[in-house]
């Protein structure tokens, strides 16, 4: 009867509780609107024009859709690029959906962009007057209205890959599953850093929030690692399969030094995105952007194919 007796009062009891719960609200008043500035300058063994995006952020509480965040771009801003040789490039603005669908299409393709993130606005170096060289430093400035935002990035060394490699993975999987990975020589007696993204057949390039890494653990040497395949959005896979390659397929693999400030945006970005869960905390990404958030950020690249085959 006790038993029973204590059971009915803490049932009223927890009632009570969640009757007198506060819903709770995110104080937006702390994050008002700001710049997001995300640009690259990149040298290559493929031409990769420089290019910033710039928009504004949205409310909290705002709907996001393809709409909503074409609204976000912010036009008919002045961006200029100085490199440490004193050469000023003056980008130019470029809406997708305001020119001819040829160019429109050129540009897509050679910034890798795809889905709702098709359409949108661009300064870009069109007529590519930067010059790219390792070593370089680059001064970004961005005039919208009477604000300025500023932001540097280096461009470092080139590490070319010595070879890429596939091999059939440890454990009991299909014959047709093979592991894909790469080999480099990381430089002695420096701090580099690394991002390592790939594409497979026809889709775009992507990671899998683990896409950058520094060389504390090997400086220096000889070193290879797996990467694993990409698993995209919406995407059905097993879990037998899952980091796995298929036999026949092409691999397509974006190889990139840094510098410390942008390996900072990328690191911190995976982390957040890592960081899951109903107890996780959530985690501003690093920027280098004075006066707004994101990034810009130099690299240097290798792109290459690869085909996945007997």
């Amino acid at each position: 009867m006790k038993s029973k007796l204590f059971i009915l009062l803490f049932a009223i009891c927890f009632l009570f509780v969640l009757s007198c719960e506060t819903p709770y609200e995110p104080d937006t008043s702390k994050y008002p609107i700001e710049y997001v500035v995300e640009g690259f300058v990149e040298l290559a063994n493929q031409d990769v024009p420089t290019f910033v995006f710039i928009s504004r952020t949205i409310p909290f509480y705002d709907r996001i859709d393809p709409e909503r965040i074409a609204e976000s771009f912010v036009r008919n801003a002045e961006v200029n690029v100085t490199v440490d040789d004193g050469n000023t490039v003056a980008l130019t603005e470029v809406c997708l959906d305001e020119i001819d669908p040829a160019l429109a299409e050129i540009i897509r393709e050679s910034l890798l962009t795809t889905g709702v993130f098709s359409d949108f606005c661009i300064y870009i170096d069109l007529a590519d007057q930067i010059e790219k060289r390792p070593g370089s430093k680059y001064d970004l400035e961005i005039t919208a209205g009477s604000d300025v935002l500023t932001a540097t990035t280096t461009i470092p060394d080139t590490v070319p890959v010595n070879r890429l490699f596939h091999e059939r993975p440890a454990g009991n999987t299909g014959n047709n599953l093979y592991d894909f990975g790469l080999e480099f020589t990381d430089p002695i007696n420096q701090v580099d850093y690394y991002r390592v993204l790939t594409g497979v057949n026809s889709l775009p390039l992507y990671s899998n929030n683990n896409s950058v890494f520094d060389d504390v653990f090997f400086d220096g040497q000889t070193f290879s690692f797996p990467i694993p395949r990409p698993v995209y959005p919406g995407e059905d896979f097993s879990v037998d399969s899952i980091g796995l390659y298929t036999l026949g397929d092409t691999v397509q693999l974006k190889w990139m030094t840094m510098d410390y400030d942008h390996y900072e945006f990328w690191s911190s970005l995976e982390f957040d995105s890592n960081n899951g869960g109903p107890f996780a905390s959530y985690t501003r990404a690093n920027s280098n952007i004075n006066g707004g958030l994101g990034i810009w950020g130099g690299y240097s690249a290798f792109y290459y194919n690869y085909i996945i085959e007997e």
